[in-house]
């Protein structure tokens, strides 16, 4: 992990109160424990490695209740399958409470989009993202990332919610805009 990537998610977890946080990684993050929650889960659950922490279970059947985690936090553990992808996405969701996020620290070769695309169809919406990837004058890849990062990136942290309130509540309620003389007006009705 980058130190700004390990700065970064000091900070955003500095944030956070829980009182059950969850933790997949390869290795033991030291700042985990920072979190404040009365019950830090940290396992390696579906990654497979030969020193295996905490719970093991696989990327489709996690095994905790529905809606238990207030934070959750993944470390490098989407891959190129679309399969997995998709079923860590789906348990994700399940097991993460209405007002929980979801923290995606990812430094492999998987795009954002990849990733974002299967948490948007759990209805799962970005709230904030920090992108690190190296620029390089000999790599294509490296411009696109650094001009598109939201689609490119493969080095960033994301921060999910279940819950997120729009910033302004007309944008919220576009759909229901009529027209009032020359004018917008949510919900307004014409009398003839």
């Amino acid at each position: 992990m980058h130190s700004r990537q390990s700065e970064d998610l000091q900070q955003l977890l500095a944030r956070f109160n829980a009182r059950h946080s969850l933790c997949i990684s390869f290795e033991e993050l030291p700042f985990f424990e920072q979190l404040k929650a009365l019950h830090h889960y940290d396992s390696s659950g579906f990654l497979k490695k030969s020193n295996a922490r905490g719970a093991r279970f696989s990327a489709d059947q996690w095994p905790f209740p529905g809606k238990l985690f207030e934070v959750i936090i993944l470390v490098n553990v989407f891959f190129e399958d679309e399969a997995v992808n998709h079923a860590i996405a789906k348990e994700v969701t399940r097991v993460l409470s209405d007002d929980g996020y979801l923290l995606i620290v990812q430094e492999t070769n998987i795009p954002l989009r990849s990733i974002s695309k299967w948490l948007y169809k759990e209805k799962l919406e970005k709230t904030q993202c920090h992108y690190y990837d190296d620029f390089a004058v000999n790599r294509l890849s490296s411009w696109l990332s650094c001009v598109f990062p939201q689609v490119y990136s493969c080095c960033f942290t994301a921060c999910f919610a279940k819950n997120v309130l729009p910033l302004t509540p007309l944008f919220a309620n576009a759909g229901q805009l009529k027209p009032a003389r020359s004018k917008y007006a949510v919900d307004i009705k014409a009398h003839s």
